[in-house]
């Protein structure tokens, strides 16, 4: 179920996130909004290693560079976007 929204989200290229995800906000984002809080940080986990080691075995030995992005959001929290 979980994996089966995560890929909904990424094809049709909708946020994950809310703009507030306080306890009293009423909408957190699609994520938090769809899925149990119990399981997301595990399943968001294992997207990122199995997307991680896709990327490195298809960039093999190969040199590649690494972009880093900082800026702050609404709430004045620093955020960083790596791109590569």
């Amino acid at each position: 179920m979980i994996l089966a929204l995560v890929r909904f989200l990424l094809l049709q290229a909708l946020a994950f996130r809310g703009h507030d995800e306080s306890r009293t906000s009423s909408n957190k984002g699609n994520f938090l909004e769809l899925t149990s809080p119990y399981v997301q940080k595990d399943m968001c986990e294992a997207c990122a290693k199995q997307t991680t080691k896709a990327i490195l075995d298809d960039i093999g030995d190969k040199n590649f560079s690494i972009l880093v992005d900082e800026s702050r959001d609404a709430s004045i929290k620093e955020q960083m976007a790596l791109g590569m």
